[in-house]
């Protein structure tokens, strides 16, 4: 297995290791409240509460799992992009999500790449419009801060965050929720991810954790990639 397998084994082992700390300690709780002997309905609401952690659990390395996949099939960064979009979209519930890419010509500027998806197909088409051309400092907006950090966010103020950056025509969308996750290497940030909702998403820590280990397969998969391209430009060059 190469330095790249060996890195990307150790991740989904990290986000496995974090999923059964949190189901023993989901557990735990749940039998610390319920100190007296348990009768049929709250062995019944503590097992309910369990399957729900397995289920989640189950769900979040499923999707791991499909975004490895996708790396390995994905013949450009544009193609994995688009489909990783797709997949953390319909998994988490969000309606439309792009990605901005740190710029080659100025690691402090974002600019939005082409990838995007959009549940409801033509809904976001003036969205899209305004946002194609948007560039935003480390530090500036959502996708600034994630960038800025290397920590994945989530933020409720949405129409307000988007006037910001000179989208109002996201006033019209009702969007209520969103997140952004970076996709780095290391400590360094490639791109950032971002993510609306029009319900009225409550920060979810599990959520921003799995969008953070999906972050570094992306970055080990960009990595890769560039790898791959340098290798066949120098052989051009003998």
């Amino acid at each position: 297995m190469n330095d790249l397998g060996r890195r990307r084994e150790t991740h989904v082992k990290r986000l496995s290791s974090w999923l059964d700390q949190a189901d023993a300690v989901a557990a735990g709780r749940q039998l610390k409240d319920y100190a007296a002997p348990l009768d049929a309905e709250r062995l019944a609401h503590i097992n309910a509460l369990l399957e729900q952690r397995v289920t989640e659990r189950t769900g979040l390395l499923r999707v791991l799992h499909d975004v490895t996949v996708i790396a390995n099939e994905s013949k450009t960064i544009d193609e994995a992009f688009r489909r990783v979009l797709k997949r953390v979209s319909k998994h988490n519930g969000w309606c439309y999500g792009h990605v901005y890419v740190v710029s080659r010509h100025d690691p402090n500027l974002l600019v939005r790449a082409k990838a995007y998806y959009e549940e409801n197909p033509g809904r976001f088409a003036e969205f899209i419009r305004a946002a194609r051309n948007a560039r935003l400092g480390r530090g500036i907006g959502l996708p600034g801060r994630v960038a800025e950090t290397g920590d994945p966010a989530w933020l409720t103020d949405v129409n307000k965050e988007l006037t910001d950056r000179g989208i109002e025509s996201a006033g019209g969308l009702n969007l209520k929720s969103a997140a952004a996750f970076p996709v780095k290497v290391d400590s360094e940030v490639l791109a950032v991810f971002e993510f609306f909702s029009d319900k009225e998403l409550l920060p979810d820590q599990r959520v921003l954790d799995s969008m953070a280990s999906i972050g570094t397969h992306l970055g080990l998969f960009i990595v890769r990639k560039r790898m791959k391209r340098r290798i066949a430009e120098l052989a051009t060059l003998e």
